[in-house]
């Protein structure tokens, strides 16, 4: 249950070149909570090959970040300044980010990728000013990306979501107070999906071609996405 909070001063240059952790310099584990209000963060980076998808800057593993002030850069815009994932269901072990108004998160993207429980919250209404551009897992069709509906959140709107254009099979939509995650794609998992399931996320995969086709035929669409097997703790979020 740590908590860190962190109202000035920079935390720049810094590499990683450990197996520990997915980040450059912020590393979020379960039950901690980073309270971001000022200051900046940048220039940071993970040396490893392997673990460009993940954030530059920050890597929230199940803990929370709170950012309502000051600036998050990343040392290249094409890749992720910030990585939401979770490890289990619950509260303490949910990656979650909040976002404000008065922040700067200069370019790069937010990477969501654990479709348990939304990952961000919105500490106020966002006014139509603020744009974050977001990177998606596959796994996250079908599921809330922004939570406005829970009591202590605010209502989100999907116009300040900017999807990677690069994620084709991938949409954000508007439903209710809450930003959700569509997809045109079918998933197909040949030894765990099920025929009788849409197809409409990794979670609800179908089980033959055949019935990824008749779904693809169904909703329009021209993709599907084979679903690999993964142990639970995985960047993708699925489990085996």
């Amino acid at each position: 249950n740590t908590v860190v909070n962190m109202t000035a001063g920079k935390i720049i240059n810094n590499r990683n070149t450990s197996s520990i952790g997915h980040a450059g310099t912020v590393y979020v584990v379960s039950g901690a909570t980073f309270n971001f209000s000022g200051g900046e963060i940048s220039g940071n980076n993970k040396t490893t090959t392997s673990d460009i998808m993940y954030g530059q800057q920050v890597y929230i593993s199940g803990g929370t970040m709170n950012f309502t002030g000051g600036s998050i850069i990343p040392t290249d815009s094409t890749r992720n300044a910030i990585y939401v994932y979770g490890t289990g269901t619950t509260a303490t072990t949910t990656g979650r980010l909040t976002l404000s108004n008065n922040i700067v998160l200069d370019s790069g993207f937010i990477y969501c990728s654990y479709p348990n429980s939304p990952p961000i919250i919105l500490n106020e209404t966002l006014n139509p000013a603020s744009k974050f551009n977001i990177n998606l897992g596959d796994n996250m069709a079908g599921c809330t990306l922004v939570d406005g509906t829970s009591a202590g959140t605010y209502p989100a709107s999907v116009s300040n979501f900017i999807l990677n254009p690069d994620l084709t099979s991938l949409s954000l939509s508007q439903s209710g107070n809450d930003v959700i995650v569509g997809s045109d794609a079918i998933y197909l998992h040949g030894s765990r999906g099920d025929d009788a399931n849409d197809g409409s996320s990794a979670t609800f995969a179908v089980k033959t071609l055949k019935r990824a086709r008749e779904r693809l035929d169904a909703n329009g669409g021209n993709t599907i996405i084979g679903v690999r097997s993964a142990k639970r703790g995985n960047a993708d979020g699925t489990s085996d």
